[in-house]
């Protein structure tokens, strides 16, 4: 009887284009995998297939690919051609599991002891690992394990004892990022997936080397993540418009720190990237498997909290205005911080409730410690990108603090409020214990009103709930400007909760000191709440992606029981007190 082919004569007729294997030789490829009794039955299987890929079947007449065994390695694959200079270094095993890193920590720290065996001969040094068992496979950028052959391993030991004679190098891969990667699935029950996964086993092997580490830079820095960035998006997303820019950055952050728990390729969907919360994008997923395998992503803790300090930036600048949004430079949170000291007292960070209302990716809390930390942002995407900082936070969530609850009353709807349960008790609390309460935050500064780069205007984005209850209770043309809608948002928890120790610190444009018509209902009702303590005043160019043009403060101002003074005394007083000039030039 005559065996039956693995792949139907109608998938055949799919495959279009033929490039280094056709289907008869996944046939015998899956077959002799799935018959393998001993080791050395899968790496005659996957050898067999590699040289059929590489030696046999030329798909340029340039190609001059051999396959050897120095050193007694499974297989190294090799070609001088200078544009596609492969060194692909095969390693084969059974019964491991390569979905943990444990198993491809234990075949990378044999290829790295096989590297160290070939590292007098820089002709044979690999640039591409591949290393399969029975059923999985998985793909390495060489490069990225060269610095391990400068270290104090027990070189002495056979590389295949490696996983068990040198326990030093083993603990060292288990934690390098650069194993965090996809790994290919062969099963001979599903010969449709398992010819496309094999397709892109090769197309990944092939861009790796086709680059031979020339075109990118090998170490991650803040020097050239921006440029990461803008590849990535380039290379990756097959429908840039239907991601978000915070989307963008917070997939190219999380991918690139590996943390694939919610961010990965659909194993049954071609092409197809997973997002939290079961979203699905369209991307190219063999050149987002080798894009970020060309960079080093050994990264130690400080580098990777170095790198996600600076996710804002790769917010594209269009969006950032649009919103309104703006990143905070760690030279001002420090400021900002002394600033809360002399008005709150040193220990405001271990006595008082502090919220952070506009936290972003927490650039104002990051480097401090906080007993009873809140932070909120209206973006999840920022929740995930700041997520590894303030650990000791109390809650850090999603929240939009100008229409979130903005009709609900404590005393009578508790239950449904979207604030967390934790913060809304400890509001309750503060009101009968008198703990201070602080809104620390920079707010977004955009207004229904202003013109945007290329003069078109930002309409809508002032249009909240806050908006229409600053209209509602008279509080003039101020109600279109976003920071005065957080101030009055600020008001009404304090007159909801009763609260009475309330403090208050934000970065503002310091428009409103100035007075006039626009500002003077709004100051009259700020200002016979709240107390200016003390502030400062610096250049706005000092932000990221802002003009230089006109001046931001960061004020403190403190709950005044029973009602605050005189505007002019206040704006007066800050104008005195001021430590930084409007002509200040960017840092």
């Amino acid at each position: 009887m005559k065996q039956k082919t693995l792949l139907t004569k109608d998938f055949q007729k799919i495959i279009k284009k033929q490039r280094r294997f056709n289907s008869k030789d996944v046939n015998v490829l899956l077959s002799k995998l799935k018959t393998s009794v001993v080791e050395k039955d899968v790496e005659d299987a996957w050898r067999e297939f590699f040289t059929t890929c590489f030696v046999k079947n030329k798909t340029d007449a340039n190609d001059d690919f051999t396959i050897s065994s120095p050193e007694n390695v499974d297989g190294l694959i090799m070609s001088d051609n200078i544009v596609f200079a492969l060194k692909l270094l095969l390693e084969f095993k059974k019964d491991t599991n390569l979905n943990k890193v444990y198993d491809r920590a234990r075949i990378t720290a044999q290829c790295i002891h096989y590297m160290r065996l070939l590292s007098d001969n820089d002709r044979i040094r690999p640039n591409v690992i591949c290393g399969a068992d029975q059923s999985k496979a998985f793909v390495l950028y060489a490069p990225n394990f060269y610095d391990y052959l400068k270290h104090n391993y027990n070189w002495k030991c056979r590389p295949s004892d490696a996983y068990r004679q040198d326990p030093q190098l083993m603990k060292d891969l288990i934690t390098d990022r650069n194993l965090s990667v996809w790994v290919y699935e062969f099963d001979y029950r599903k010969p449709k997936q398992a010819y496309i996964n094999l397709q892109e086993l090769i197309d990944e092997i092939d861009k790796l080397a086709q680059t031979n580490g020339n075109q990118y830079q090998v170490k991650v820095t803040d020097a050239n993540i921006t440029g990461m960035f803008s590849e990535f998006k380039r290379i990756v997303f097959n429908n840039p418009d239907e991601v978000t820019a915070r989307e963008s950055v917070t997939i190219f952050m999380k991918l690139l720190i590996g943390d694939n728990t919610d961010y990965y390729l659909h194993p049954n969907k071609f092409n197809v990237l997973h997002l939290p919360n079961g979203k699905e994008i369209s991307v190219d997923a063999i050149a987002l498997k080798a894009f970020f395998k060309h960079f080093n992503r050994q990264l130690k803790p400080k580098e990777q909290d170095r790198l996600l300090s600076i996710a804002d930036r790769l917010i594209e600048d269009e969006t950032r205005r649009r919103k309104g949004d703006f990143w905070t430079p760690t030279i001002w949170a420090n400021e900002a911080d002394k600033l809360l000291q002399d008005a709150f007292g040193k220990d405001y960070k271990e006595n008082s409730i502090v919220w952070d209302c506009a936290a972003g990716t927490k650039n104002l809390t990051r480097d401090f410690v906080y007993s009873d930390l809140y932070s909120s942002t209206i973006y999840q995407s920022e929740v995930d990108l700041g997520e590894k900082y303030n650990p000791e936070a109390k809650e850090s969530f999603q929240y939009d603090f100008l229409n979130d609850d903005i009709d609900l009353n404590p005393e009578s709807n508790g239950e449904k409020w979207k604030l967390p349960k934790t913060l809304f008790i400890a509001l309750k609390e503060a009101a009968k214990t008198n703990k201070r309460v602080i809104f620390y935050t920079n707010p977004p500064y955009g207004t229904a009103n202003n013109l945007k780069k290329y003069g078109t205007s930002k309409s809508n984005i002032a249009q909240s709930k806050i908006n229409a209850y600053m209209k509602k209770n008279d509080y003039g043309s101020a109600a279109q400007q976003l920071y005065a809608q957080f101030f009055v948002r600020v008001i009404k928890i304090v007159n909801d909760f009763h609260l009475k120790n309330v403090g208050i610190g934000f970065f503002t444009n310091a428009r409103f000191f100035a007075g006039g018509n626009y500002w003077q209902k709004f100051n009259n009702k700020f200002f016979s709440k709240f107390k200016f303590i003390k502030g400062t005043m610096l250049n706005a160019g000092e932000f990221s992606d802002t003009s230089n043009t006109w001046p931001i403060v960061f004020a403190t101002y403190k709950y005044q029981v029973g009602g605050g003074g005189r505007r002019t005394c206040y704006r007066q007083s800050f104008i005195r007190t001021k430590k930084v000039c409007l002509g200040r030039r960017k840092r």
